[in-house]
């Protein structure tokens, strides 16, 4: 990975082709290899100083240190002190697997669908510091056409249906728990996924309402068509969570029109220190240091709702 960015990075002609590269990391990266790479990059700006490059490209040098450092950053916001040892895996170019490996009876399996950005509203590697790797394995699904999944992944299946039967074949028999999570476009397809697999719960962040225009293939009831379809095969056995940011109002009322299509808990999560929270409703409660014990919370069938709320609140407390 170290040898494959240095590569990368050697071949980058502009700011924005660098940009693109450390977007791309942090979309796929393990908290381990973040912590090797910054290794790697503080070895190399402490080493003796060698002749310039005779071909002129760019040193990214100083560019790479600041991105770097800024990363680590965000993941030290877990408060733990040695990265979660999760294993990146590449199933197919937009699905990845993090494991530490052991016995997957004892632990719980996140499939996690990602946004239009390719990321859970925060580097992948800074999610999976807030996850505890001897309890979680997580699969990270990217949708490359940024079309909610619904024309499926490449590689996998040509529709949300097929991906989400794919992803899940065999995982409820393999692991003690299976939860689905998405935050963004990636919302309802978690919320689908869940319903669809008879999971214990489903997790959106932030997602779309179900009479989203880009979720008509079903009519005009949209996706509480297939909704309410799962829902009777279901018999009530999945949970159901929407978060959304209590300062955005589309978010808000998404999740309300959510709430009259499926039975589903809502929590709203309150700004810091002044500042409103909108579409990122992760963001406050990364920054608070309370994102892994909401992530806990929320993934964990019969959790606390009152806890998971008052974790929510925090930051109208800090702005007090």
């Amino acid at each position: 990975m170290i040898e494959s960015y240095l590569e990368a990075r050697a071949g980058c002609k502009t700011v924005n082709q660098l940009n693109v590269l450390h977007i791309s990391l942090e979309n796929q990266l393990a908290p381990l290899e973040v912590a090797a790479l910054r290794h790697e990059l503080d070895r190399r700006r402490l080493a003796p100083a060698g002749d310039a490059d005779p071909s002129g490209a760019p040193n990214w040098s100083e560019q790479s240190e600041v991105w770097i450092a800024r990363l680590v950053g965000r993941i030290a916001l877990s408060g733990k002190p040695r990265p979660e040892r999760f294993a990146r895996r590449t199933i197919v170019p937009d699905v990845t697997m993090y494991s530490s490996g052991g016995a997957t009876r004892d632990k719980t399996l996140a499939i996690c669908f990602a946004g239009s950005a390719q990321r859970l509203m925060m580097p992948v590697p800074c999610f999976l510091q807030h996850l505890d790797a001897s309890r979680f394995d997580v699969v990270v699904l990217r949708d490359a056409a940024r079309r909610g999944f619904r024309a499926g992944i490449p590689g996998v299946g040509g529709n949300l249906t097929q991906v989400v039967e794919k992803i899940g074949e065999n995982q409820r028999r393999s692991y003690g728990s299976v939860v689905s999570y998405g935050t963004s476009g990636g919302g309802v397809p978690a919320l689908w996924a869940a319903l669809q697999l008879k999971l214990e719960k489903g997790v959106s962040v932030g997602g779309n309402s179900p009479e989203d225009s880009r979720w008509t293939l079903w009519g005009d009831g949209g996706v509480a068509v297939p909704f309410r379809y799962y829902l009777e095969r279901n018999q009530g056995r999945t949970e159901l969570l929407l978060v959304h940011g209590a300062d955005a109002p589309e978010d808000a009322e998404a999740a309300r029109q959510m709430r009259e299509a499926v039975p589903a808990d809502l929590v709203a999560v309150s700004g810091r220190d002044g500042r409103p929270c909108k579409h990122n409703a992760t963001l406050p409660l990364l920054e608070g240091g309370v994102l892994g014990r909401f992530l806990e919370l929320a993934l964990q069938p019969g959790s606390d709702l009152d806890e998971l709320r008052r974790l929510a609140a925090a930051g109208d407390a800090a702005a007090q």
